[in-house]
């Protein structure tokens, strides 16, 4: 009996255990607050004593035994512990949220699909919802945050959010009704179309956390970059992504530029417009990294420079030879590199260019005697002149030259009438002609052949378009430097060579439509032994002097393929004297000057020059086949079988 009586007892305590209602923490739902007001609270039992988790979120004032007053203090969550006089407690959450009923309703403008709720345990707010594109997350994300940059009484400081209106406003309604159709693509796509940090933030550093789904992906960037340059001449280029880091990201990642293009043109486009969407800015800056053999171009930027190359036409022109070949102007010219970098590394080009013309250069350089010239002149007026040649109907493009294709040449007529306009321009010492044939070079021939011109130089120069080409005819002069010391008692000599000749720069352009934009710069030098005489008179110590006379153009020109620029005015005076006397008589005191004669000659010299561009290309591939016929096209068709009546 007595354990019986035990096992009983026990079999009640547990049943009353279980049985009997709890006397801790009651079930409650979150209650909630709005920011800066008050929420009434009235239990059914009569508190003895309450607590609050986190003041600076809810503030809770007691009015009586069974009500209590609560106010939101900042954004967040806390709890309310009471203890009635029964002995019992309770457990109430609370939620202190923002009031969000503006910018609800702002949202439901933009897409009524739109809705926001406030972060409970940090100060930030929830964008969620589907739109069709991401013009309306982009909308919505814009409109929050410029609501919560405003603040309670505050001023607005960044952007404004325009929401549209009339035929827009109509044709978002009408988008807005099919919203629940919108087809979102797949989970992955919803992902990666979703900022799931906030960056942009509102007043006090409140977050927009933007969990907005869309519909209709934006473009990748590979899509954007064929959409650039595709229209620029970019149709052959692949485009793909060098992914650095474990995911792709546009702003690290290193874009690959493949293919070919047509000509230097299209390829600086491409990689203008290329950096443009890869950096969002605008920037010429292309950097040379190999060139035609591979080789490593150290400091191959373009820096933003023109087609030109730096330092064309200066006095150090003439300094040709491992100098010159410094001077290669990759750099400018990119269509040469295999391998090119733009946007600050971000894009790198391995982009073939198939047209990378040549051009031929025929120079002529002619010395003319303008004084043998003005004899000669009228015998060359005297030539009859073709009554029907037809005048010029279209003037040059630029005044003092032209012959543009289309256009009549500047100086029209035959041989003898382009001559009788040139002696004009001879006549004038100033003129520069652009001819549509090589007349100038056949006249200037005649000129040398009746003495009155003689060449000076007739080189032939091959280069390709945008690069300099430099031609040097002529000498050295050594000339003696004496040095002094500032206490004058030391001196030291050494000995410099001063070159002399003809030297001329030419660079020519080719452009998209075959025009030639040719940079033109003759230096002509040579030794003056008058000025070096007078110069050199009362000099000691065997120091000498040597002066030079030196005649320099720069000019730019365009021409068309196979035009001929004849530059001149390049002028220089030589005087001489000579005396001549009768032996001993010359010596008679007072009347030794009347056997002495003194004669003075003067010459006025002219250079001109005569250049003429052709462009070069390569030749098309399987063109010789047409010279070797097949053998069917050599044999004649064999004559047809005719059978013999029976």
């Amino acid at each position: 009996m007595g354990l019986c009586s035990r096992l009983f007892r026990v079999w009640i305590g547990v049943a009353t255990l279980v049985l009997t209602p709890s006397l801790g923490v009651a079930d409650s739902e979150t209650r909630s607050v709005t920011l800066g007001m008050h929420e009434r609270l009235v239990l059914d039992h009569d508190m003895q004593r309450i607590s609050v988790g986190n003041p600076r979120v809810l503030e809770v004032q007691l009015i009586n035994s069974r009500e209590l007053l609560a106010l939101g203090k900042s954004v967040g969550r806390t709890n309310l512990l009471v203890w009635y006089t029964d002995g019992t407690t309770e457990d109430i959450d609370w939620s202190v949220q923002r009031d969000l009923s503006v910018l609800e309703q702002v949202l439901r403008d933009v897409y009524p699909t739109l809705k926001v709720e406030s972060a409970p345990d940090r100060n930030a707010i929830i964008l969620r919802g589907i739109v069709p594109d991401i013009r309306y997350m982009k909308l919505a994300e814009a409109a929050a945050t410029n609501y919560l940059r405003a603040g309670l009484g505050g001023s607005t400081r960044g952007g404004s959010v325009v929401l549209p209106s009339g035929e827009a406003a109509a044709d978002l309604q009408a988008e807005a009704a099919d919203g629940g159709s919108t087809d979102v693509g797949t989970q992955q796509d919803m992902l990666n179309a979703t900022a799931t940090t906030a960056s942009p933030r509102g007043r006090q550093g409140t977050a927009v956390i933007n969990l907005i789904q869309v519909g209709d992906l934006p473009a990748s960037i590979e899509e954007r970059l064929h959409a650039a340059i595709d229209p620029l001449g970019g149709q052959g280029i692949t485009v793909r992504r060098i992914v650095r880091g474990q995911m792709p990201n546009n702003a690290t990642d290193t874009f690959v530029l493949e293919g070919e293009v047509a000509s230097q043109i299209e390829l600086s486009r491409v990689l203008i417009a290329a950096s443009t969407v890869v950096t969002g800015r605008t920037s010429s800056s292309i950097q040379v990294l190999t060139n035609e053999s591979g080789a490593l171009a150290a400091g191959g930027g373009t820096g933003g420079s023109g087609g030109g190359g730096q330092g064309f036409g200066n006095s150090n022109s003439r300094a040709i030879g491992s100098a010159g070949l410094r001077n290669n102007q990759i750099r400018s010219n990119i269509a040469r590199a295999t391998a090119l970098s733009a946007g600050g590394g971000r894009i790198l080009a391995f982009i073939h260019v198939r047209d990378l013309p040549q051009v031929r250069v025929q120079v002529r350089v002619f010395e003319v005697n303008r004084t043998k010239l003005k004899d000669w002149f009228p015998a060359i007026n005297a030539v009859k002149v073709d009554p029907g040649q037809p005048p010029n109907v279209r003037p040059p493009l630029i005044p003092g030259s032209g012959n543009f294709p289309g256009s009549q040449p500047a100086y029209g007529g035959t041989t003898w009438q382009m001559a009788n306009r040139l002696l004009g321009g001879f006549a004038s010492s100033q003129w520069q002609v652009v001819a549509g044939d090589f007349a100038l070079d056949v006249f200037m021939s005649l000129l040398e052949s009746e003495g009155v011109a003689r060449s000076l130089a007739r080189p032939n120069l091959l280069v390709l378009s945008g690069e300099s080409a430099i031609f040097n005819v002529g000498g050295a002069i050594p000339i003696q430097n004496t040095l002094t010391t500032a206490a004058g008692n030391q001196s030291f000599t050494d000995v410099n060579f001063q070159e002399f000749g003809i030297t001329l720069a030419v660079r020519p352009l080719v452009g998209n439509d075959d025009v030639i934009t040719m940079d033109v710069s003759p230096d002509i030098s040579f030794p003056d032994p008058e000025l070096t005489a007078e110069l050199n008179v009362g000099t000691t110590g065997g120091a000498t002097t040597a002066a030079f006379e030196t005649r320099t153009l720069s000019t730019s020109t365009r021409l068309a393929d196979g035009d001929v620029l004849a530059i001149g005015g390049l002028l220089q005076q030589k005087s001489s004297v000579r005396s001549s006397y009768t032996p001993k008589v010359q010596e008679i005191p007072g009347a030794g000057w009347l056997a002495k004669s003194l004669n003075r000659d003067s010459e006025e010299l002219e250079v001109v020059i005569l250049l003429s561009p052709t462009i070069v290309r390569d030749p098309i591939d399987g063109v010789r086949l047409w010279a070797y016929p097949n053998a069917s096209d050599l044999l004649p068709e064999p004559p047809e079988k005719v059978e013999k009546a029976s």
